[in-house]
């Protein structure tokens, strides 16, 4: 596995700023992405004879992500801080893609997650911070958008065990 280096263009409160995210890549092009993904979050890992499943996509996804995600921090407005524009451009990307395929599955909402993470990292957020923020950021998503949000099996999120995993890991 060799890490590779993207930049990415941001802006927050009209100011751009370059976003330099540095990420595990495979020798096959797949990016590691569940850097601060609490492991519960995957429903795999619910099943004790499933090898442990990684979170991550092929590099040219990760691209287009993270540069929708970072392009959008330029149409959040109201927004106090950083994370905020961060959150605010998270939900945009996400009702788009809810828009243009009519629900979001469990595991690409993450995949979402993942990317924002890695630009407030190279934002200059601390990575502990990050890692206690990842629930809440993605419970905040799925509250949003609820009604759309699918399983991994493609089945209703609300009143799934998986629901209940994030809201009690969002809770601390």
């Amino acid at each position: 596995m060799e890490l590779k280096q993207f930049i990415f263009e941001a802006s927050f409160f009209n100011e751009p700023k370059q976003l330099s995210v540095t990420v595990p890549v495979t020798d096959d092009g797949f990016v590691r992405t569940d850097k601060y993904c609490p492991r519960e979050l995957f429903e795999s890992s619910a099943f004790p004879f499933t090898p442990m499943i990684i979170n991550g996509e092929l590099v040219q996804g990760f691209i287009e992500d993270c540069r929708m995600l970072s392009l959008a921090t330029q149409y959040v407005q109201f927004a106090s801080t950083r994370i905020d524009i961060f959150i605010g451009a998270l939900l945009g990307v996400v009702a788009n893609h809810i828009g243009q395929y009519h629900r979001i599955i469990f595991r690409d909402l993450l995949l979402y997650v993942d990317c924002i993470c890695f630009l407030l990292e190279a934002d200059g957020t601390a990575q502990n911070e990050i890692q206690k923020m990842y629930p809440s950021i993605t419970l905040k998503v799925v509250d949003y958008c609820i009604d759309y949000v699918k399983t991994n099996n493609l089945e209703e999120f609300r009143g799934s065990a998986m629901e209940k995993v994030l809201r009690d890991l969002a809770r601390g």
